[in-house]
């Protein structure tokens, strides 16, 4: 069994990705472990949340590598842990996350420091983008579609428009998908 960490996006709504993953287990065999950030902090607070999420990481991973799936917000997080802590980190599955510091779109972080800070710091890392599968969808009010792409990754596109139903599309529909990428890593 993997484990592997979820990040929620903006609205830290934890109740509905435990929900949507809570089958994952049996069906999958992914061990969910859910991790509010809490983006609406501010970005004072930024290093000390994320050396937090560094530690979930580290105890989480002692025995083998885990997995870390960032929703929206949550992939810019995902991947910076995954190149800060390359030998804990097996893959990266973004789904619907901002990876690009592009000047397009920036409304949702207005209100959000922490996630621009965490932008920020992903830009000036190095990403193993052959461990990471991204999913974007036809087209995407909050973040550009073209800001989920990753060079190198595995990218996916799901046909349903808008954030927040692509989010919930591929939670519900591409568990195996998610599966069969943790996995083979």
């Amino acid at each position: 069994m993997k484990t592997a960490v979820i990040i929620p996006g903006l609205g830290d709504h934890v109740g509905y990705i435990r929900r949507a993953t809570s089958d994952w287990s049996e069906k999958y065999e992914i061990e969910p472990h859910i991790f509010s950030f809490g983006w609406g902090e501010p970005v004072e607070q930024y290093n000390e949340k994320y050396q937090k999420f560094l530690g979930l990481i580290n105890e989480l991973s002692e025995t083998s590598k885990v997995a870390i799936i960032g929703i929206s917000a949550g992939a810019g997080l995902a991947l910076n842990a995954s190149a800060d802590l390359p030998d804990r980190v097996s893959s990266v599955v973004n789904i619907c996350g901002r990876v690009k510091n592009e000047k397009r779109g920036m409304w949702s972080f207005k209100g959000f420091p922490l996630h621009w800070k965490c932008i920020e710091e992903l830009q000036k890392k190095n990403i193993d983008s052959r461990k990471v599968l991204t999913f974007r969808p036809l087209f995407d009010e909050t973040v550009p579609v073209s800001d989920v792409l990753l060079e190198g990754a595995d990218n996916k596109r799901v046909f349903v428009g808008f954030h927040i139903a692509s989010i919930f599309w591929v939670l519900f529909t591409k568990g195996k998908t998610i599966s069969n990428f943790i996995n083979s890593s």
